[in-house]
């Protein structure tokens, strides 16, 4: 089957994903089986300092619809999830973290939804646990979004999200030096939903999204993708994340 006739494209970025890469991908592959679609699964390291490429390189030798690139140092779940999208090629991208809190027999919801007209869906949780300064900060990023993008129409942005070819092929080959996905990915689309979906506790290891770090990132999302003219010099400012290795049956053009 050529990549063309793909379903989906299941896209993961994986940062010292060393204890939960194969289960993620066993129960991605389970669940797939029981479906009549066509898929392949893409992981991006984005410079893990464990042993989780090693585990990605030995998983994609028995499993062809797995996919591997190793970007050439850390740059973040975001631009990981950029580069990424630019080696998919399902009619559809179902992002997903590496952390197991997401659950693939959600995708069916997304689907669904997608099926009836939605071009961008985002998976929410009901609740996002206990309210804490962590969480402070993720509502600083929300707020962001409400503000910035109306098209929105009170939907929430999330890590889950299942992407219409239409809207991910139509972001640049060259990413911005500061990449954002979801505020790449909403301009393109015409029609904007969200399903709800489980939130399952993490297993290893705790979130990286400290309020810190998401306060600093609702900043700059508000100057490189603010109303007001602020990323002058964005379209001067490429990123210098490449790929530098790579693993499963990829294309030359890939890489």
């Amino acid at each position: 089957m050529s990549n063309t006739d793909l379903d989906i494209s299941i896209l993961i970025p994986i940062y010292n994903s060393g204890q939960t890469i194969k289960h993620l991908i066993n129960e991605i592959d389970r669940y797939m089986a029981g479906t009549k679609m066509s898929y392949e699964v893409i992981c991006v390291d984005d410079g893990s300092f464990d042993d989780s490429w090693e585990k990605l390189e030995q998983l994609c030798k028995d499993n062809l619809r797995l996919k591997g690139l190793k970007l050439n140092r850390n740059y973040g779940q975001q631009m990981a999830l950029y580069k990424g999208l630019g080696c998919c090629s399902g009619r559809y991208v179902l992002t997903m973290d590496d952390d197991l809190q997401h659950d693939i027999y959600d995708l069916n919801q997304l689907l669904e939804m997608a099926q009836g007209g939605r071009d961008l869906i985002f998976g929410i949780y009901e609740t996002y646990g206990t309210f804490d300064l962590r969480l402070m900060g993720s509502k600083f990023i929300g707020a962001f979004f409400k503000w910035r993008f109306p098209k929105l129409k009170g939907n929430r942005v999330s890590a889950m999200r299942l992407i219409s070819k239409s809207v991910y092929k139509a972001l640049p080959a060259v990413p911005g030096k500061f990449v954002y996905l979801s505020a790449e990915l909403i301009p393109y689309a015409k029609t904007i939903g969200n399903v709800q979906v489980k939130r399952r506790k993490r297993v290893y290891g705790k979130s990286g999204y400290t309020f810190i770090k998401c306060a600093g990132i609702a900043l700059k999302l508000v100057y490189y993708y603010g109303r007001l003219p602020l990323r002058f010099n964005r379209k001067d400012n490429r990123s210098d994340a490449s790929i530098d290795g790579w693993c499963g049956q990829l294309p030359n053009q890939w890489y």
